[in-house]
């Protein structure tokens, strides 16, 4: 349990295809309509339908273009979450929550900053006495939002796993000891 969950997919290579795929569609319709317009004859309708060809191929390409890389940077983050920005491995930025615009080359995860509870079942430790006692452990903990890009830069994603479950364990050890049983 790290308390955090990634989006879906998002990467930089489907962005690429498409925008690689538009162009080689918008050119090959531009391509077929610039030919159209030269094999017309002077006064010959067919010129006109070139031309208009050649118009719908870049408007073509331009909507797909718009269209695609809209819908690429949109990034929707839940309540009480924000989303730390990725570009190339790299962090640069955090977004609060809502409906988020990132650029269609960047990747977001998610980092929730709710108040997460996470149970530690049977820990064992000792008594005064040096007697086995078995515990439940039940720890509450919230990430800060200004502290989440320090925590992903410094920790990892998987921070609670780093940080805190070690420490719970060897607090709860230190404690138990100081109580008989």
């Amino acid at each position: 349990h790290n308390g955090t969950g990634i989006l879906p997919p998002e990467t930089l290579m489907p962005w690429v295809v498409s925008m690689f795929f538009a162009a080689i569609v918008g050119g090959a319709i531009f391509f077929v309509g610039r030919t159209i317009s030269r094999a017309a004859r002077d006064g010959d309708p067919a010129g006109s339908r070139g031309s208009i060809i050649r118009v719908a191929a870049v408007a073509l390409f331009l909507v797909w273009v718009v269209v695609h890389t809209a819908s690429a940077s949109i990034r929707q983050v839940p309540a009480g979450n924000v989303g730390v920005v990725y570009e190339f491995g790299s962090i640069v930025g955090q977004k609060g929550e809502g409906l988020q615009f990132i650029a269609p080359w960047q990747t977001m995860k998610r980092a929730s900053v709710q108040v997460q509870r996470h149970r530690f079942e049977q820990v064992t430790a000792f008594s005064s006495e040096t007697q086995d006692v078995l515990l439940t452990v039940t720890v509450n903990y919230q990430v800060s939002p200004n502290a989440v890009q320090g925590l992903y830069r410094n920790v990892g994603p998987n921070c609670f796993d780093r940080l805190i479950e070690a420490r719970v364990v060897n607090f709860v050890k230190e404690e138990t000891v100081k109580y008989a049983s």
